[in-house]
């Protein structure tokens, strides 16, 4: 086989006959962990995934690939790097976003002759030093899952040793390609169906902890002042609400929400009639904390969210979310990695993915009081 997936894994030497049960002996694991390896599946131990790259790479196996998923320049991705801080791993398989994420990403990988290997970095990052999979070369190029806590130096070392995308995390400052959700389109998108539901005095709600380890929410907060003005809402600042959680009281983000919607409150007359919410957790937390004030949703108020996740559809009322398309954002930073490899002097791109509104029951027209 002359693919580039093979060329990289037979480079020390050829053993057409190395089967995955040679492979699991060797590395001491199971063949149902070499057959999930050499897959890509995202649910295997890192450190299990590291011995097994290893005996592939060292022994050249060359596994068997359907001719039908050669992409069309007659070259393979190969093996794909996928990299996260330690909070993203942990979460990888629990939230439906990461799940749905990482499943894009591991579609457009197989569709295009590559597997997927994935670990979590954040030990490797603050100690300074690069992952296994790099310096084994393991991998061809990698794909980087992180936020803020991982530092800059290190993202950019990892960048100039292989070809490499961040995924719903950038920073402009940063030479390294990107792909993130639409923000400015999705609070676009909420904002106009406020309006045409007669709302002008909108709120908006974040919490200085996700601002911090997160562009996300910073840059939702940023469209969100920046189209106020532009649609001609309310300017009023008391209508934005970034607080942060008090460490020394162990407060909760529904006690920090509770505390916040009594300042939204006390504005009487002037409180806002809507409020959209920098991601769905909190739209949630103030659907239940309004409730127990005593105002009936969405009568009295209007609420929406950002990530459109499961939940949304049972809350009571269900709650209009923004959908951000995570598997096609999975399969763009694929896409942006591709062309990265192959024109690795090109231009630095940061792309973005339309997002969609989502429309349930927890907007309503505005009503005037008497």
């Amino acid at each position: 086989m002359t693919d580039d997936f093979n060329m990289f894994m037979n480079k020390k030497s050829r053993s057409p006959q190395l089967r995955m049960r040679d492979i699991a002996q060797q590395a001491g694991v199971s063949l149902g962990t070499v057959s999930r390896v050499l897959n890509g599946k995202a649910d295997v131990n890192p450190t299990l995934t590291q011995r097994v790259m290893r005996v592939v790479q060292d022994k050249g196996y060359q596994p068997r690939v359907n001719s039908g998923i050669t992409h069309k320049n007659g070259q393979r991705l190969g093996p794909i790097g996928m990299l996260m801080d330690e909070i993203t791993y942990s979460k990888r398989q629990s939230t439906s976003f990461q799940t749905s994420l990482i499943h894009g990403v591991e579609r457009r990988v197989r569709e295009r002759g590559g597997h997927l290997v994935i670990a979590c970095c954040e030990e490797d990052a603050r100690s300074g030093v690069l992952p296994a999979m790099i310096e084994d070369n393991l991998v061809k190029s990698v794909i980087l899952r992180v936020n803020r806590g991982i530092p800059d130096t290190w993202i950019q070392e990892v960048a100039q040793r292989l070809p490499t995308v961040m995924l719903m995390h950038r920073d402009l400052l940063h030479s390294v390609p990107s792909v993130m959700c639409d923000n400015y389109g999705g609070m676009a998108q909420v904002l106009k169906h406020l309006m045409d539901l007669g709302h002008r005095r909108i709120g908006f709600y974040s919490e200085d902890e996700g601002a911090r380890t997160t562009p996300i929410h910073t840059e939702r907060l940023l469209c969100f002042e920046r189209m106020r003005g532009e649609f001609g809402l309310s300017t009023d600042p008391r209508l934005i609400k970034v607080p942060r959680r008090n460490a020394a009281t162990g407060e909760s983000y529904d006690q920090l929400i509770e505390r916040t919607s009594r300042d939204f409150l006390a504005m009487d007359d002037q409180r806002p009639t809507a409020i959209v919410c920098a991601a769905d957790t909190y739209a949630l937390c103030f659907q239940r904390t309004l409730s127990r004030q005593g105002l009936s949703l969405p009568r009295d108020m209007s609420l929406t969210g950002f990530m459109n996740t499961p939940y949304c559809e049972d809350a009571t009322p269900p709650l209009t979310s923004v959908s951000l398309n995570e598997e096609e954002l999975g399969r763009a930073a694929v896409d942006l990695l591709e062309e990265r490899m192959r024109t690795p002097d090109s231009i630095v791109r940061h792309a973005l993915v339309n997002t969609q509104l989502i429309e349930r029951q927890s907007c309503a027209p505005f009503v005037p009081t008497q």
